[in-house]
Formats: structure tokens, sequence, C-alpha cells
């Protein structure tokens, strides 16, 4: 199976699942995409001893999955196993290397910015291919004026 077969996930419903801690959430996600990557998608299924679930109303092959992945999505085919389809996580991978390598402040701003991409995904606007236009934080200065030039 080629390793850059992807298909698009959507968003359909969520239901409970007893579990031996309690219920756990699974999402329900339709999949689209070319024949060829449907095809392997199916494939990928049966391989794993899980045949692919059609939804009755929307007639989509079914993705479920413990972790919601925004209201669209894809995966793609795992570089690991070449076998297995697996969720496309590169938002969750920037959002982690920004929050290690920027200050607080500047944080603060992305954040904002991340959770309005966010907002617009959920709701089913699509994600934004632009950087922010702007972002405020407050720096403060480490250096210490003289008495004059604080008279400045």
């Amino acid at each position: 199976m080629a390793k850059d077969v992807k298909v698009n996930i959507e968003y359909l419903s969520k239901y409970k699942k007893a579990s031996a801690n309690g219920a756990t959430t699974v999402f329900v996600y339709g999949i689209s995409g070319s024949e060829s990557a449907i095809e392997a998608y199916k494939k990928s299924c049966e391989d794993a001893g899980f045949p692919a679930k059609v939804d009755d109303e929307s007639g989509k092959l079914m993705y479920f999955s413990t972790r919601y992945h925004n209201a669209k999505n894809q995966l793609t085919i795992s570089g690991f196993s070449g076998k297995t389809f697996v969720e496309d996580n590169t938002s969750d991978i920037m959002n982690s290397v920004l929050e290690q390598q920027t200050n607080a402040d500047v944080r603060t701003a992305l954040a904002g910015e991340i959770a309005k991409n966010l907002l617009a995904n959920a709701l089913g606007g699509g994600t934004s291919s632009s950087a922010p236009a702007q972002a405020e934080a407050t720096v403060e200065s480490t250096v210490e004026a003289s008495e004059e030039e604080a008279e400045m």
C-alpha cells in the first residue's frame, strides 16, 4: 500500500461505550476520498479484522476514534506499519512545539488564534490557511535604566 494514501474524515456523531474504566466517548467520522484511497481504507480495516462499516444516513464508510479530531481532518497510512490508517495530528505537534519554544505572552496570543481556528473547524468553517496578521504580547525589559535615562 502506498504511504501517501490519504482519506478525508468528517465528524458525524459520538456515543458512549461501556469500558473497564466506565463510559468512554467514541467519535464517529465519515470517510471520503478517491476510489483507490477508499479501497485502501477498506482493505486496512479487513486486514485488522474489523470490516469497514457504512453509516446508514450518509452512506459513507465510518471511522471510529476515542479522540476528537476536529470537524474535518485526514487519515493517512502509518509510516511505521505502512498498512494502518492514522489521524493527521500535525496541528497537535505544531501547537506543542510552539508551546515549548515561546514565552508565556506569545503563547497566550497564539492560543487565541489557535482557538479561533479550532472553533471555525468545529463549526465546519474549515481551517485558516494564513497565519494571524498580528499577535500582541507584553514584553518587559530586563535592562535597568540609569537615573539620567529614567528622567528622559
